[in-house]
């Protein structure tokens, strides 16, 4: 006997099979789309760590140029690690306490529309940057914590530089 037609175990089996190739190409897809908004929001973040060091250089910066001593503006007690942390961004070059602002909380950076981050003007964000300063004889060691949260999990970037007095005499 010459059957050419399928059965319907034959069917079944083959329903099945292509039923899992689309179920787990979907799965992978979902994945990867995930994948690229969290690595898309951690390079944001990490930028934005990355500008914290700057800003605290350009205070550091500014001290030397005008005549101030090189820590001048860097020395507050609320900077250290023990304490909230600090915020700062180019808009205003100094270091503000986080416990100063209302609930004693660092405030959420907001986004201008020409792309620069700020805590005054412009759409919020989900990021928050902390500085925290701890200062040695001739250098201060600086961390900056960049939070933020997404898909309903708290995400956490640190950077650590040390910056040196060297303009010491």
């Amino acid at each position: 006997m010459n059957n050419k037609g399928l059965t319907l175990i034959e069917l079944v089996i083959a329903v099945f099979v292509i039923s899992v190739g689309v179920v787990g190409s979907f799965s992978v897809l979902q994945k990867v789309i995930i994948s690229t908004s969290i690595s898309s929001t951690r390079l944001v973040a990490s930028y934005l760590a990355q500008e914290g060091i700057e800003i605290v250089r350009n205070i550091r910066d500014t001290n030397w140029v005008e005549g101030d001593f090189w820590l001048d503006d860097l020395n507050a007690g609320d900077c250290s690690v023990a304490g909230p942390g600090c915020e700062a961004d180019y808009n205003f070059q100094r270091l503000e306490a986080c416990s100063s602002q209302p609930g004693g909380q660092c405030r959420y950076l907001r986004i201008e529309n020409g792309g620069f981050y700020n805590y005054g003007v412009g759409r919020e964000t989900t990021y928050k940057r902390k500085i925290f300063i701890v200062n040695g004889t001739d250098f201060i060691k600086i961390t900056i914590q960049v939070d933020w949260e997404e898909s309903g999990r708290p995400h956490t970037i640190s950077v650590q530089e040390n910056l040196y007095n060297w303009y010491a005499p």
